[in-house]
């Protein structure tokens, strides 16, 4: 039975031809080497949002201490106080927005889609 069994499955394999093998080495071989490419630049972009974050820290600590409060009186001041009210205009014109930048995006997305797989 099993030999018959072994048989059988021998039978129905389907072995892909050699161009069809050496085709999807080669795209392999190409992922490969773009997902090596790609490393050294995922590693600078972190060392430089880290860079980044420390310097942001570093000014913020080298600021005289009465600074920040004097430049958060400076900004509520110059700032318009919100009431209850503008809130609830503005929280009641979210759902349309959104509706308008989904709808925009989904028009202008398959136009852009376009334009990046043309050949020219």
């Amino acid at each position: 039975m099993i030999a018959d069994d072994r048989e059988a499955v021998w039978s129905e394999a389907r072995v892909p031809s050699a161009g069809a093998v050496w085709w999807r080495s080669q795209l392999r071989a190409r992922e490969d080497a773009a997902r090596e490419a790609g490393r050294p630049v995922a590693f600078i972009q972190g060392v430089a949002a880290s860079v980044a974050v420390w310097l942001i820290v570093s000014l913020v600590r080298a600021l005289p201490a009465g600074y920040l409060s004097e430049w958060r009186t400076w900004v509520s001041s110059s700032l318009p106080a919100l009431t209850m009210a503008d809130v609830a205009r503005v929280t009641t014109a979210v759902p349309l927005i959104v509706f308008i930048l989904v709808a925009v995006w989904l028009v202008l997305a398959p136009v852009a889609i376009y334009f990046a797989a043309t050949d020219e």
